[in-house]
């Protein structure tokens, strides 16, 4: 009995170590996620634009455009 105790007080105090620093990292991640939001957007945008113009220039361009 004393040995558990014992073990719940060690996990207990490793725990009380632990949470704050996962507090912050659950800061830090809250933080993070609106700038990693509009970094993902910013890529998906660009992308898609990418895309778009890329189906006009190389596939439609070339059928507006007949040979001579």
């Amino acid at each position: 009995m004393e040995r558990t105790v014992k073990l719940f007080t060690n996990f207990r105090k490793e725990l009380d170590k632990a949470i704050p620093s996962l507090a912050a990292w659950l800061s830090f991640i809250r933080r993070s996620a609106r700038r990693i939001n509009s970094v993902v957007t910013l890529f998906y945008w660009s992308a898609q634009i990418y895309l778009f113009l890329k189906s006009i220039l190389c596939c439609d361009f070339c059928t507006l455009i007949p040979p001579p």
